[in-house]
């Protein structure tokens, strides 16, 4: 799957949306620089980023390397990880010579 580089969520109000939604406007207090505003609650400087995995609205915790580019994902989308029984994902044990 292709990764959604994109897609942002409000820390205020908990707005889901893209990076193209996001309003801009300048700052009252620095010259030059603009603040992020969120289109559903107007607070600025409350947007992040996401789990870049589809679907996925978690804050990222990794980041990795890729052929594609570089990936940043939740917990449950680190790509080193393999889900239980319950379906979290949990650390693949390792041997001693490196291989799982």
């Amino acid at each position: 799957m292709t990764p959604e580089k994109d897609k942002v969520r409000c820390f205020n109000c908990e707005w889901k949306g893209r990076e193209h939604e996001i309003l801009v406007a300048p700052s009252p207090f620095e010259k030059d620089t603009q603040w992020q505003v969120c289109p559903l609650c107007f607070m600025p400087e409350h947007i992040h980023p996401v789990c870049d995995e589809p679907g996925c609205w978690h804050d990222p915790s990794c980041g990795f390397p890729t052929p594609e580019g570089y990936r940043f994902t939740c917990h449950i989308h680190w790509p080193d990880r393999k889900p239980d029984m319950n379906g979290v994902r949990t650390m693949e044990a390792r041997h001693d010579d490196g291989d799982p």
